[in-house]
């Protein structure tokens, strides 16, 4: 089932009964198509950013390919859901409903994967369990074996920052990003603010626990569409010998790995390397656009 919510969005019905919202970007486009799956700290709109030059919908859409981004369950505009319920595994069974839903829309057209953090996590699991349909991968951020080690430190402080209501607590992933941003625009970091304090206040303790647990490692063997990885060197979330170890794990005939300089977890955000990946991101699934199945 689905309903439009209003030009450009629409609500998705999953086997769990959560309600997924996706957003669209280019549906009039004949090319290839792509799905964005978001991280912890924020959902679908880390992808719709509204400034200029800093939407990656947009600039997809613009290049050609028709862009969709879903709010994972408990996020934004989709159905709430318990915070320990929010892991990879059900995660995966939201996005193949999505799949279905956006292949529906847009039938025989090639369609990629693209994940950032936690959401490339996802999106492994995903395009492992439906290689007929998934036409490319591309993976920003995302950890394989092991997490940074700063980040391994938080993950404990994360989870007992405030008590937890039904499995999720306050978000706090904003606070201090100054300083965690290489070069940034202030519109640019006032914007993702306000979006996390009015659209995604809190996130939910399953992840946390994924970051732990790595959910996706095994799927990682069955990887064989093209596939790039994307890596910050100022990442301290993704470890940058993980990174190397997860591009040496995959068997896929065609894998790439971009490292940008001077940029950290958070790229969309980052003045100098937004338009960067941006371009990396759709030149990959411009240049792999072959159909795997229907």
């Amino acid at each position: 089932m689905s309903d439009p919510v209003d030009q450009g969005r629409h609500l998705v019905e999953t086997p769990s009964d959560i309600i997924i919202q996706v957003r669209s970007r280019g549906e009039e486009n004949g090319g290839p198509v792509a799905l964005l799956l978001h991280g912890l700290g924020v959902g679908s709109g880390y992808w719709d950013l509204p400034v200029p030059g800093y939407n990656t919908m947009d600039y997809l859409a613009e290049q050609g390919v028709t862009a969709y981004a879903m709010d994972h369950r408990g996020y934004g505009g989709s159905g709430s859901a318990p915070g320990d319920t929010v892991i990879g595994i059900r995660a995966l069974e939201d996005v193949l409903a999505v799949l279905d839903f956006v292949r529906t829309r847009s039938p025989g057209r090639p369609l990629s994967l693209v994940g950032h953090s936690w959401g490339g996590m996802v999106a492994v699991m995903a395009a492992a369990a439906r290689p007929q349909n998934v036409a490319s991968l591309v993976c920003i951020g995302t950890p394989f074996r092991r997490v940074h080690p700063a980040f391994e430190e938080r993950l404990p402080l994360i989870g007992a920052s405030s008590a937890p209501v039904d499995g999720w607590i306050a978000n706090q992933t904003h606070v201090g990003l100054d300083q965690l941003l290489y070069a940034y625009d202030e519109i640019v970091l006032r914007a993702y603010q306000h979006l996390i304090e009015t659209e995604y206040p809190r996130i939910p303790l399953g992840i946390i626990e994924d970051c732990g647990t790595l959910p996706h490692v095994a799927a990682v063997e069955q990887l064989r569409l093209p596939t790039l990885l994307i890596h910050g060197t100022l990442e301290l979330v993704v470890d940058r010998g993980d990174c190397l170890d997860f591009l040496d794990a995959l068997p896929a005939a065609e894998k790439d790995l971009l490292m940008v300089g001077n940029s950290g977890h958070l790229m969309g955000l980052e003045k100098l390397s937004h338009t960067h990946v941006d371009r990396a991101i759709a030149g990959w699934l411009l240049d792999h656009a072959v159909s795997r199945g229907r």
